[in-house]
């Protein structure tokens, strides 16, 4: 006797994500850990002018670039399966309501927002809620998951006021990662909503419950 099991990738992917951004957490506390140490030698540097205080500021320098560098990394990898997983998921769930061949033939070639606005409203006949928080970072969700994967150069310009720039936009890409895990956990949790029949829902269930402490601090 033959059994078939329809292939989903969701929870795999939530689980990369997930894991990451618990990884970019940490890095990120290290680097400011860093900075502090930076700030801190930079004023006795300022008053003493110690040869020695230079050369741990150029060292504490390099160290800091090396945490950016495995901060970021994990931050876009960490974005970048969460868009993978919410499309996993909606596409599972289309091809469970419906069949395979429907979903290729009607369903595939809708871009992942729209999936999830048409596909529950389709088998449930509840429509997502747009008006939700969940919507609005699913769709900074896809625009960032966009940009990083079709990246395009950009020109950037260095001016007096150039570190403050770097700053905002730093504070801005950590928003981004935070809100990317939070556009997959409302998202999962809104289909959650629209179909209490979805019996997928047991298995983020389950993992909300192992990652509680990073799902909490993330909501």
């Amino acid at each position: 006797m033959t059994e078939k099991y329809l292939t989903s990738y969701g929870e795999y992917y939530f689980e990369i994500s997930i894991n990451h951004f618990d990884e970019f957490c940490k890095f990120n506390e290290k680097l400011k850990s860093t900075w502090v140490q930076i700030d801190d030698i930079s004023k006795k540097y300022e008053i003493d002018g110690d040869h020695e205080d230079s050369n741990e500021i150029d060292r504490l320098l390099n160290i800091a670039a090396g945490i950016r560098y495995d901060r970021d990394a994990a931050g876009h990898i960490s974005i970048i399966f969460a868009a993978m997983c919410l499309e996993a998921i909606i596409n599972h769930y289309a091809t469970l309501r419906s069949s395979k061949k429907y979903f290729e033939n009607y369903l595939d070639k809708l871009d992942v927002k729209s999936k999830w606005i048409v596909i529950p409203k389709l088998f449930t006949n509840v429509e997502f809620n747009r008006d939700s928080q969940a919507f609005e970072l699913l769709g900074k969700l896809m625009t960032l998951r966009n940009e990083l994967v079709h990246y395009k150069p950009q020109t950037i310009e260095y001016t007096f006021n150039s570190g403050d720039d770097i700053k905002t936009k730093e504070n801005e890409y950590i928003k981004d990662v935070k809100n990317s895990i939070k556009a997959m956990i409302y998202v999962i949790e809104e289909l959650g909503r629209t179909d209490s029949n979805w019996k997928e829902y047991k298995w983020y269930s389950r993992l909300q419950k192992e990652y509680s402490e990073i799902i909490t601090h993330i909501k």
